[in-house]
């Protein structure tokens, strides 16, 4: 890319937000983890379900407080925000995929995406997704709001610089049926290009055991049975992630 005077004052102007948010990561004396829930629930207000992917999310969340009391949380529920999906501005041109997305930068006080963008880039020391199977996939809501990070990994792509600093993820699949791995694969290879990196026992993967949608109402049961092993689960990736963040620390 030919680089004008506009490539060339967006890259500087993204450095130095990019020297900002390390700035604040170097001060910071709390682990931030930040939870994002891609489940759907029904809308009837007669019937209310917590999902089990969800569930084990916010459980995930409170265990860490447990294990370190620096700990601090958010909670993302993706259901909740509204947004517009990707424009896919790339395909006009590169740079027109932009820090903040260029959605965000037209809506700024519509698009819902803004404050989780910052939880995301900002705030976040640790992110841990949390999905249902949907046909041996993530949700729907999970690739609508990935779509939307394009923003995040594409800044590499045209200036060479890193947004992401130092972050880990973490997931948490669950579901009725199989699909646990084809489904950590995606997310996996996503989030690494993204800039993240990832622990030993990076993830939380629950099904009941059906290989179909017959039998739904399992999981929920399964999963209370099964409350001392996703404890365990749960424990391991925590402890690895909590812990690497502190090794990060120390090096900066």
């Amino acid at each position: 890319m030919e680089q004008t005077n506009d490539f060339l004052k967006n890259k500087q102007k993204l450095a130095e937000d990019i020297e900002r948010i390390k700035s604040i990561r170097s001060e910071r004396k709390t682990i931030n983890i930040l939870g994002i829930s891609s489940s759907s629930v029904n809308t009837d207000d007669k019937i209310v379900r917590v999902p089990s992917s969800e569930k084990i999310l916010m459980e995930t969340l409170e265990l860490a407080k447990d294990i370190d009391s620096s700990v601090e949380t958010q909670i993302v529920k993706l259901r909740d925000i509204k947004y517009l999906p990707c424009e896919a501005n790339y395909s006009i041109q590169n740079d027109y995929c932009t820090w903040p997305c260029w959605i965000s930068q037209r809506y700024p006080d519509t698009d819902g995406l803004v404050p989780v963008y910052k939880a995301l880039v900002e705030w976040a020391d640790i992110v841990i997704i949390a999905t249902p199977i949907r046909w041996g996939n993530p949700s729907s809501h999970y690739f609508k709001f990935i779509e939307r990070l394009n923003c995040i990994e594409n800044q590499k792509e045209v200036y060479g610089l890193n947004i992401i600093q130092d972050q880990i993820a973490g997931f948490i699949i669950v579901g009725a049926q199989d699909g646990v791995q084809h489904s950590l694969g995606e997310m996996m290879a996503f989030w690494t290009q993204q800039g993240f990196s990832f622990t030993k026992y990076p993830y939380i993967g629950y099904t009941s055991g059906n290989y179909s949608n017959t039998k739904t109402k399992d999981v929920t049961e399964q999963i209370l049975k099964d409350k001392e092993v996703i404890e365990q689960m749960q424990t391991e990736m925590l402890t690895n992630q909590i812990e690497a963040v502190k090794r990060l620390r120390r090096n900066i």
